[in-house]
């Protein structure tokens, strides 16, 4: 695999992965009390639990997205713009 199509494939990890984010983001503030309830049924914690949990998942995902797709696409579009 070359600089080319790695540079392909993480923008393209990059755009679902963020399309993915934002579909779950979109889902949780119209279906929020749906989610809740059924959360707090089957684990038997807190609304405050819950939102914790959840906004935790969301930052942690971002970051993961930040640190193996989003960073290291720029870099190599650095990488590819100082060879040329």
């Amino acid at each position: 695999m070359n600089n080319s199509q790695l540079k392909t494939f993480l923008g393209w990890c990059a755009v679902i992965n963020m399309g993915l984010l934002l579909l779950n983001s979109l889902m949780y503030i119209i279906f929020k009390g749906f989610i809740t309830d059924i959360w707090i049924s089957l684990f038997g914690s807190s609304e405050e639990q819950f939102t914790l949990m959840y906004t935790l998942a969301i930052a942690f995902w971002k970051i993961l997205i930040f640190t193996f797709f989003i960073i290291p696409y720029f870099v190599l579009r650095i990488m590819q713009k100082q060879k040329a």
